[in-house]
C-alpha cells in the first residue's frame, strides 16, 4: 500500500475506480461497505467517505440508504487534452471558441481538462501532461504525426481520426439554393493559405460541373483576413471579373462576415446587390445586422464525437465521422434583380 498502508482519499477513489473498470465491482452491484473497505485498505472512515463522495459527484456510484454504494457506470479515464491550432491568432475565428467551449464542457463531466496551444508547441504540451489532442483541421498539412491519440475536426489527414462536415452535400445545398434565386455567376472566397487545397472549393466546383457549369478562373479569392487593405483589394479583383458574380460562396462563416464587412465599406448592399453564404452556422452568424445564410456544422455533436473517439480505449483503427449538412436560409441571400 502507498504511504505505508495509509491511502489518501484520492488514492482510495482511484483504487475503487480501478476495480470498477476491471469488473471486480460490476455495474449495478453494491461495493463492500465502508467499514469493511476501510479495514481492508487500512484507511480512516473519513478518507473513505471523501473518496465515495468524489465518485458520487462523477456519477460513478450512487449511495442509497439501507442499500449501500451502488456502481452506476464505469469511470472514464482522466486526462489532460490539448486543443491545437495553427496559430494563436487563429482564435479570432469564433469557430475555435465554440469548439473549445463544447470540448471543455464535455471534459469537465469526466474530471478531465483542456489546454489550448499552438500546434508547433506539441512537445511542450506533451511535457505538461497532455495525453490526447483535438486538432484544428487547419493543421492537417502543417504538422507531422501527433505522438498521442488525436482527432482532427473539420479537415484531417489520411490515417488519422476525423470528425468532418459533409462538404459535398453542403455545397450542393448552397448551389441549389442560389440557383433557385436566379444566381448564375458565383464567386468563391476562402481564407489565405487554402489555395490549391480548399476542400469546400473543390466540392463546389464538382457540384457546378455536375450541373453543367464551371467556376471560371479569377472568380475565386483567398483573403488575408487580418489585413483590411489586402482584403479590400482582393474583393475588388473578384468584383472586377466579367460577368460579375451576383453571389459569393464563402469557405466558412468567419470569412463570410469579413466579406460582408468589406462589401458594406464599398457601398455594396447585401443581399440587394450581392448575396453571401457561409459555412458552420456560428452563433455570431445568427445575430448580425444582416443574418447569414449558411450550412450548419453541428459543433456540439462534433465535439461529442471527438471526445468519444479520444476516450474509446478499444479503438484500433482510425475513425472518420461525417456529420450531415443542413442549409440555414437567412437574410444574406435574395433573388437576383
Amino acid at each position: 500500500m502507498p504511504n505505508g498502508g495509509v491511502l489518501k482519499h484520492i488514492e482510495v477513489a482511484d483504487y475503487i475506480r480501478e476495480r470498477i473498470s476491471s469488473g471486480q465491482y460490476p455495474v449495478g452491484h453494491v461495493i463492500p461497505g465502508q467499514r469493511e473497505m476501510a479495514a481492508t485498505l487500512g484507511v480512516s472512515r473519513p478518507s473513505l467517505a471523501r473518496a465515495i463522495e468524489e465518485l458520487t459527484k462523477d456519477g460513478v456510484v450512487e449511495c442509497k440508504p439501507s442499500v449501500g454504494t451502488i456502481v452506476r457506470r464505469k469511470p472514464l479515464e482522466r486526462m489532460l487534452v490539448a486543443y491545437l491550432v495553427g496559430d494563436l491568432s487563429d482564435l479570432i475565428d469564433p469557430f475555435h471558441s465554440e469548439v473549445i467551449r463544447e470540448v471543455e464542457r464535455l471534459l469537465r463531466d469526466t474530471g478531465s481538462a483542456l489546454i489550448v496551444s499552438h500546434g508547433a508547441d506539441i512537445e511542450r504540451v506533451l511535457a505538461m501532461g497532455a495525453s490526447r489532442a483535438v486538432v484544428s483541421g487547419g493543421l492537417a498539412r502543417k504538422i507531422g504525426t501527433v505522438p498521442v491519440p488525436c482527432v482532427y475536426v473539420g479537415i484531417g489527414k489520411k490515417g488519422e481520426n476525423l470528425v468532418q462536415a459533409d462538404n459535398q452535400a453542403g455545397m450542393r445545398l448552397v448551389y441549389d439554393h442560389l440557383k433557385s434565386l436566379g444566381h448564375r455567376v458565383l464567386g468563391y472566397v476562402g481564407p489565405q493559405g487554402e489555395e490549391g487545397s480548399d476542400i469546400r472549393f473543390d466540392c463546389l466546383q464538382q457540384v457546378m460541373s455536375g450541373a453543367g457549369q464551371e467556376m471560371r478562373d479569377g472568380w475565386a479569392a483567398w483573403l488575408d483576413i487580418n489585413d483590411d487593405a489586402r482584403c479590400s483589394a482582393q474583393i475588388d479583383r473578384l468584383l472586377a471579373r466579367r460577368p460579375s458574380p451576383t453571389a459569393i460562396v464563402c469557405h466558412n462563416d468567419w470569412t463570410a462576415i469579413r466579406v460582408m464587412h468589406v462589401l458594406a465599406q464599398k457601398g455594396i448592399p447585401v443581399p440587394g446587390a450581392m448575396s453571401v453564404t457561409g459555412y458552420d452556422d456560428l452563433l455570431i452568424s445568427r445575430s448580425l445586422a444582416i443574418s447569414l445564410t449558411t450550412v450548419r456544422f453541428p459543433i456540439d455533436k462534433a465535439a461529442q464525437k471527438a471526445i468519444e473517439i479520444l476516450f474509446d480505449s478499444k479503438q484500433r483503427t482510425p475513425v472518420v465521422e461525417t456529420l450531415p449538412a443542413e442549409l440555414v436560409v437567412r437574410e444574406s441571400t435574395a433573388r437576383v434583380g
